[in-house]
């Protein structure tokens, strides 16, 4: 994602939002790659070792 300025709205634009304020566009932008970043790190965590075990026992049947 990055910012881009619309000059027909006198507006930037991140993603679907539209403001007129750089600062926020700037700051919505970096809150957008943290929760981006959050959500690669929450895909990292393996499974608990239940599911696995559970998960082993349905292929066998």
């Amino acid at each position: 994602m990055k910012i881009e300025y619309v000059p027909e709205l006198d507006a930037y634009r991140v993603g679907n939002l539209i403001t007129t304020d750089r600062e926020f566009a700037e700051k919505f932008l970096r809150m957008a790659e943290e929760l981006a970043k959050a959500g690669q790190m929450a895909l990292d965590i393996p499974e608990p070792k239940s599911r696995q075990v559970f998960a082993d026992c349905v292929k066998r049947k």
